[in-house]
């Protein structure tokens, strides 16, 4: 990012010499660390805000009621391009009848893991 900045000020082999060029090259480090916290601070707040811990540790936690982590509310999202996953859904949910497995399409799944 710094050389970036420098490459866009011209001063990228060249050291300031005058006082106008060291103020402007000050500033433009003073900015680059702020730029730096922004955009750490705002890549902690959604790492945070993001649902990545999930009880589910195997597919048998969906379908089998017996399992340490079932739970009825589980719901399995997947890509609505994602014909493999369709087929194979379909076919454990014909398996294992005695369970009500709630399965929702999504044209991008982060979006709704966001909205849940």
């Amino acid at each position: 990012m710094y050389y970036s900045f420098t490459i866009v000020l011209g001063c990228a082999d060249a050291q300031p010499v005058t006082h106008g060029g060291r103020v402007i090259v000050l500033a433009q480090l003073f900015l680059t660390v702020i730029l730096q916290a922004v955009f750490t601070g705002n890549l902690n707040n959604i790492l945070l805000n993001t649902p990545m811990i999930s009880q589910v540790e195997t597919f048998q936690d969906f379908t089998n009621p017996l399992a340490p982590k079932f739970n009825s509310r589980n719901t399995i999202c997947y890509p609505a391009a994602d014909l493999v996953a369709k087929n194979y859904l379909d076919l454990e949910a014909g398996l294992h009848q005695d369970v009500q497995m709630n399965i929702v399409t999504a044209p991008d799944v982060q979006a709704e893991i966001l909205k849940s």
